[in-house]
């Protein structure tokens, strides 16, 4: 698969740091799952301010939109050399398994049920957590 930009009306918020997003790109991704089996697909990576400071070619198209706002037809070229950089380059953040696990208890005890700010590790999981499906006493 060939990493391909986006082409769509609203760019998402970085799924990272929840700042608006500046573009976005469809990229190679793939794991190997719990029988040895690869797993092959995309997933959408966003170009983030914030978050891209630490990567050269993002960091490089953060300040093109910064310095021209958007693409115009005399800015064309430096952008899609810029944005070929910044694909090549970008990855899928790898997941925390503490976080995800933390997510995960929190999403048992029904946190996740309405929007609210929980805090997974201040539950009392002995009263407040669901068994897992197929775990009920």
């Amino acid at each position: 698969m060939v990493p391909e930009l986006l082409v769509i009306e609203q760019v998402p918020t970085c799924p990272r740091c929840g700042t608006p997003g500046l573009l976005a790109a469809h990229v190679p991704h793939g794991w190997v799952n719990a029988n040895g089996v690869p797993v092959e697909g995309t997933a959408i990576v966003v170009l983030c301010e914030a978050c891209g400071s630490d990567d050269p070619s993002a960091s490089a198209l953060v300040t093109f939109f910064k310095v021209h706002g958007q693409v115009g037809e005399a800015t064309v070229h430096d952008f899609v050399r810029l944005a070929r950089a910044w694909i090549r380059n970008a990855r899928v953040p790898a997941v925390d398994p503490e976080a995800f696990e933390s997510d995960v208890r929190a999403w048992r005890c029904g946190a996740f049920d309405e929007v609210a700010d929980v805090d997974a590790d201040d539950l009392d999981w002995e009263t407040d957590a669901s068994p897992p499906p197929g775990e009920a006493d």
